[in-house]
């Protein structure tokens, strides 16, 4: 048998010569490139021989990927050339490419079998699918590579401009013409989808002297009306753009089509003249195209592949340079590449890690993730680690001076995570969510500088939990809607001082986790964060599952309000807990009707205090009311109006004069120093916000935030404003110059409690109101 086979193999080395002359001699221009050719046949056609399969499916056994965690790598290439350049390759790099993907075992896929799979619809897969497109309708592109696809049995997607459908272009060099885009629609190796109509070349005028922009991401200058088109004339012009390619390419090729790829990489993010431009044309995309790409790699910080469950009108493509070999390539797909957990990493070489910015040393024994240049921040990202879901992550590090460390947990992309931020203060849970940061929970704990430190984060369903040295710190419950159900993993550095951050990676592992009771069982002790480093640790109260609720408008709200009725889910985080001696003798109760019925609205203007008690903080008198401050050594202070408890349904109003500081907050249905809800109004350097927080059991869980920024107070530091909250029934809305800015219905909303005045900053002491009149109106 070995001598019948060794004789079939000479045979089919000669036979593969031969085709390889026939068949390639004409079009490859260099006698080493026809050798590679010819090298490329035979070699496959003996593999074929000695695997025993004939079919398309023989490289099968060369890999293992797990399909239910499997992502798919999208590759971009836009011409092929004799002289290479930044969008194109040589033939030879090309082939190089394809020839090392197949040797890898990679096999190309359809668009609509990508788009099926991405959906979570039943679809057979080779164990390394990747598919494979060219932009732009070139000549070069499509007869450089039909070839080599009919060589590897590979097959590609051309994003066609569909305006060279307008004019036969037989004798255009660059772009193909008519004849040349039916022959590639009729050959089985080649799918045509859109890349717009792009008529002008992609570009329309976007000033009165003739400046040009992106198409897509610009409203158009009207020199006929002297004008930018409106905003409707603008997503009629840009549906038409999207639409009309998609309905030339149904009439040409007979077939639908199922992918749109964005010219020049640009889906409204970099627009000159339209921020809302990202949101008209994804809007538009999704209608008409199951998928729609962009170009993003190697220099992005999102991860190589793409997976099921994400927004499939932004994927990511690969645009493999003309200096990377095809060895190269298969590595960065395979470094890409869906990691399994458990999961453990020595830093001894690079296993995946990208980086966004700063920089990584490798050395014998770590890593060593620093700053670049004269930056402040360096961040890196596991790729592949994205389908990861509940998981244990543990750093061993060793931290230098003024080094803020962070671990970042379900990372999805750059806009959205879940941070643990262990620095000077202590330890932090924060979330971004579409790029912006939400406020933050956490622990003050002394970290010290120059010591080797074990951190930790947790994820197991909605609960977030960060580590160090195998001690919980502090926790955090998200609702299941508000934080990601799965994500990768990062580290970021931070110092104040330019260049000064550095942290020495030691060993890294990740661990499945199950359940989040399970997790804790295992702890040696759990600590709850407290106001000051000073407080001794207590054990954290348990975490407590949250129901869904409903937000409703407030239809009590002013024109001039900015009512939003979409709730933010709710989260649950620690809270500062308060030092305060044991609570007084019950107070005399404050009656809001009399015994016929009649309303007695309370009013307070602070001629004394003797009303009021304060838990922690301090208040100091004043000519117009009394100033509420926090001390030096506190972050928080509270001041609760006495016999106010039994109150039902009422609003309040408090006259406020900022002095300093972040948070001034109305609470109301107060039946506890550790439950009531409240309305905490946030002012920023330049904008603000409102948010509503119920305190249950002293877990302080997040409500509802407006969705938008708010002028809070101007940008006088003395300015005043009435703020308050408005409660009836389960419904609390929070009210900024007497207009309801957000409102919610909160279904465990105790029906009766009194109200008290909070604030609250980040630096002891530093937040300061004066408060001169507060009023209690009761509602029927």
């Amino acid at each position: 048998m070995k001598k019948i086979a060794y004789a079939l193999s000479i045979i089919v080395i000669c036979s593969g010569i031969a085709y390889g002359m026939v068949n390639f001699g004409k079009v490859y221009d260099t006698v080493a490139l026809r050798a590679q050719f010819m090298y490329a046949y035979a070699h496959f056609t003996i593999y074929r021989i000695w695997d025993g399969n004939w079919n398309d499916n023989y490289y099968v056994a060369l890999a293992s990927d797990n399909a239910s965690e499997l992502g798919i790598p999208v590759l971009l290439y836009h011409g092929i050339v004799t002289t290479p350049d930044r969008f194109s390759l040589t033939q030879g790099q090309f082939a190089n490419h394809m020839q090392a993907l197949k040797e890898a075992g990679y096999q190309t896929i359809s668009m609509t079998e990508l788009s099926d799979y991405l959906r979570g619809e039943q679809v057979e897969l080779p164990p390394r699918p990747f598919v494979l497109t060219f932009d732009d309708g070139r000549k070069d592109s499509f007869f450089g590579a039909n070839p080599i696809l009919a060589l590897y049995g590979f097959q590609a997607t051309m994003f066609l401009p569909t305006m060279l459908f307008d004019t036969e272009k037989r004798k255009n060099s660059y772009y193909l013409s008519v004849s040349d885009i039916d022959d590639m629609a009729n050959n089985g190796r080649w799918e045509i989808e859109s890349h717009a109509i792009q008529k002008n070349g992609g570009y329309v005028p976007i000033d009165a002297v003739g400046g040009m922009g992106y198409l897509l991401s610009n409203r158009e200058w009207r020199f006929d009306l002297g004008r930018l088109e409106t905003q409707e004339e603008y997503r009629t012009r840009i549906a038409q753009e999207l639409v009309g390619s998609w309905v030339r390419i149904t009439a040409r090729t007979g077939k639908t089509p199922v992918a749109f790829s964005y010219p020049f990489g640009d889906f409204g993010q970099q627009t000159t003249n339209n921020p809302d431009a990202k949101d008209t044309i994804l809007d538009i995309v999704g209608d008409y195209y199951p998928l729609a790409f962009r170009q993003v790699w190697p220099s992005d910080s999102g991860y190589t592949l793409n997976y099921p469950g994400e927004d499939t009108r932004i994927l990511r493509r690969i645009e493999p340079s003309p200096t990377l070999s095809g060895k190269g390539l298969v590595q960065a797909l395979q470094d890409g590449s869906t990691k399994k957990l458990p999961y453990t990493d020595d830093f001894g070489t690079n296993e995946g890690w990208k980086v966004t910015w700063g920089k990584v040393t490798i050395n014998d024994t770590h890593s060593e993730l620093s700053i670049k240049g004269s930056g402040s921040g360096a961040f890196i990202f596991l790729d592949g680690s994205y389908p990861w879901g509940d998981y244990q992550f543990t750093l061993s590090a060793k931290h230098a001076t003024d080094t803020v460390v962070t671990l970042v947990g379900r990372y999805v992309n750059p806009e959205n995570f879940t941070t643990c931020v262990f620095d000077g203060r202590g330890v932090w849970i924060e979330e971004t969510k579409d790029g912006v940061a939400t406020d933050s929970t956490g622990t003050s704990l002394t970290m010290g500088d120059n010591i080797s430190v074990t951190y930790g984060l947790r994820a197991v369903g909605n609960t977030f939990g960060c580590e160090r040295n195998g001690e919980l710190i502090t926790s955090l419950q998200f609702n299941a809607t508000e934080l990601p159900e799965k994500g990768g993993i990062g580290i970021q550095i931070w110092s104040p001082q330019s260049g000064g951050a550095s942290l020495s990676l030691l060993h890294l592992r990740v661990d499945p986790l199950t359940s989040w009771e399970e997790k804790l069982r295992e702890m040696p002790k759990t600590i709850l964060a407290t106001s000051t480093i000073e407080k001794s640790p207590i054990k954290t109260a348990p975490i407590i599952q949250k129901q869904s609720v409903i937000a409703k408008p407030n239809s009590d709200a002013g024109q001039g309000a900015d009512v939003s009725t979409t709730p933010l889910p709710p989260k649950v985080e620690n809270i500062d807990v308060v030092q305060e001696t044991p609570p007084p003798p019950p107070d005399k109760p404050i009656v809001l009707f009399d015994d016929s019925g009649i309303a007695k609205p309370f009013t307070e203007y602070f001629s004394g205090i003797e009303g009021w008690r304060a838990v922690g903080g301090k208040v100091v008198t004043t000519p117009a009311g009394f100033l509420l401050q926090t001390a030096t050594d506190t972050t928080s202070a509270l001041y609760v109006l006495r016999g106010s408890e039994s109150w039902s349904d009422y609003i309040t109003r408090a006259t406020v004069r900022w002095v300093s500081g972040s948070t001034f907050s109305i609470i109301a249905r107060r039946t506890s120093d550790r439950d009531y809800m409240e309305c905490a109004f946030i002012r920023g350097s330049s904008s603000g916000s409102v948010i509503i927080y119920a305190y249950e059991n002293g877990i302080r869980i997040k409500l509802f935030q407006s969705p938008t920024k708010l002028l809070l107070f101007g940008n006088d530091d003395y300015a005043k404003a009435s703020l308050g909250t408005t409660v009836k029934g389960t419904t609390i809305s929070c009210d900024f110059n007497n207009f309801a800015v957000i409102t919610y219905d909160h279904a465990r909303l105790s029906l009766v409690g009194g109200v008290a005045l909070r604030e609250w900053d980040n630096t002891p002491g530093n937040m300061a109101a004066e408060i001169s009149s507060f009023s209690v109106q009761p509602i029927r």
